[in-house]
């Protein structure tokens, strides 16, 4: 979190509004009276931890036409939901910080 004192006419929140409206959308466990809540809490997170990888590395966005993932270059193309079943199973024997390649999994 940034803290700070931003000057009242730059204030937006429509960002995380957007944000916010995206996450109940995809995810049927932000809407109301719905039988696909998370009774644990680990569940939720494995959930929107889900949901965040497809959104950034799988869905291709409208406005850029890419997705988030390429746009940030942090990949360099678009994952299929096998290349991100694949990573996030073996996610914790890929290295991170000794390397500036983009992120590409095995799969073409």
């Amino acid at each position: 979190m940034i803290n700070g004192n931003p000057a009242p006419a730059h204030i937006c929140t429509s960002h995380v509004e957007r944000q916010n409206l995206t996450i109940r959308m995809m995810c049927r466990r932000f809407t109301r009276l719905t039988n696909a809540f998370s009774k644990k809490l680990a569940n939720l997170k494995a959930a929107l931890a889900l949901h965040f990888a497809y959104y950034n590395f799988c869905r291709v966005h409208a406005t850029l036409r890419v997705t988030p993932a390429m746009a940030a270059e942090v990949t360099d193309r678009v994952w299929n939901l096998r290349d991100l079943i694949y990573y996030l199973n073996f996610a914790p024997h890929f290295r991170f910080c000794d390397s500036a390649q983009p992120i590409s999994p095995i799969f073409g």
